[in-house]
């Protein structure tokens, strides 16, 4: 193994990691979320499913795409809400 693969199993490691600790970040917020309002919740389901087809899922949704590194302020303030 050469030194090259070796930052680069180390650099896919990190971003294993990285990507595990948001998941549990998300799962957190959504538990809070879920006990404290959950007709909001609720709200929030309808208005937003799950549905890839959905017009709440194109590239203009408030939910952030994969692999998507563009952010706007609509995304900010949303991350700040849910804070």
């Amino acid at each position: 193994m050469t030194v090259h693969d070796e930052e680069e199993n180390s650099a896919v490691q990190q971003q294993r990691l990285k990507e595990s600790q948001e998941k549990h970040k998300k799962s957190k917020i959504y538990e809070n979320f879920r006990f404290e309002n959950p007709m909001l919740l609720k709200l929030c389901g309808t208005l937003f499913p799950e549905n890839p087809r959905s017009v709440w899922s194109g590239p203009h949704s408030l939910v952030q795409q994969q692999g998507s590194g563009r952010s706007s302020s609509i995304h900010a303030a949303i991350a700040t809400f849910m804070k």
